[in-house]
């Protein structure tokens, strides 16, 4: 699409607005956050990243592993749990589909 004058118009205003909105924003922000959670942003333009070993990251990351096995087993063809129960992410349509897909294969065997 080509650059109109109304829209490069109504950036430049975003952008003005974001500048003069951004105190207040960060304000409101600071009041949110609890007390012991507390954060101290002095300047909103810093960078809010650490950097940190690679090693580190790597621990954390075998460890959320290991946390994950140890969860429970998952009954790979029904997709269960090891108490019975599919998955939060799984709505009754994909339920019903893996259902039936089970049954029919229940009757092709006779």
């Amino acid at each position: 699409m080509a650059k109109s004058i109304r829209s490069k118009w109504r950036k430049k205003m975003r952008a003005i607005k974001r500048l003069k909105n951004a105190p207040k924003e960060l304000a409101r922000l600071q009041k949110i956050l609890p007390e012991s959670v507390k954060m101290e942003i002095q300047n909103p333009d810093s960078e809010l990243v650490t950097v940190r070993d690679p090693e580190e990251v790597k621990e954390e990351i075998s460890k959320k592993k290991e946390e994950k096995v140890s969860l429970g087993r998952i009954n790979k063809k029904k997709i269960l749990d090891e108490h019975g129960h599919y998955p939060a992410w799984m709505n009754q349509r994909a339920i019903k589909k893996l259902n039936g897909k089970s049954r029919k294969q229940k009757k092709s065997i006779w």
